[in-house]
């Protein structure tokens, strides 16, 4: 479980506003789409520690399908898109 406190951002900008993440962790935002329901549900399940995540694919070859992504997974990616992009923290 991550810890809030800790954790170095207190928001995220979604869709033109700032939400605070101790609010989408705590239930109290409330979404105003269904990517929003989906993106808060996925906050609250990493925030929780969840390991394994299910996730559709896009279906660009033919019928999307139900795969799941193991946490460690999601992290190399992200850390890999990273240094692709020449992201850096801050």
């Amino acid at each position: 479980m991550l810890n809030l406190a800790t954790y170095p951002y207190d928001s995220i900008r979604v869709n033109g506003r700032d939400v605070l993440i101790r609010h989408i962790v705590s239930t109290e935002a409330i979404p105003q789409s269904g990517f929003e329901t989906s993106m808060f549900s996925f906050i609250r399940d990493w925030f929780a520690g969840v390991e394994t995540f299910s996730q559709l694919t896009s279906g660009s070859t033919g019928d999307a399908k139900g795969i799941r992504i193991s946490r460690d997974q999601m992290i190399a990616s992200a850390r890999k898109t990273a240094e692709a992009l020449g992201l850096q923290a801050g």
